[in-house]
């Protein structure tokens, strides 16, 4: 499922904190830890879809009763 709109309504709420003249100090410390943070998470991320196999695998490892994984991950006929 995905998550956009709660990360726009995160956006928009700091965007909205910036303006408040005592917080704009703390919201421009936050935005490039939060940045760092994030691209951490990604290069995680982005190592489980090396190959077929390990991004199916991954994917049965997080979910319960995947089907599209398992039949993913299963052998090719032919």
């Amino acid at each position: 499922m995905t998550q956009i709109g709660l990360y726009l309504a995160l956006a928009w709420g700091a965007m909205h904190v910036a303006q408040i003249p005592s917080y704009r100090y703390w919201t421009y410390a936050a935005a490039p830890l939060l940045i760092v943070l994030l691209a951490a998470c990604a290069v995680q991320q982005v190592s489980y879809w090396r190959d077929s196999e390990t991004l199916w695998t991954h994917a049965i490892d997080c979910t319960s009763r995947n089907w599209m994984a398992y039949d993913n991950l299963g052998p090719s006929p032919g």
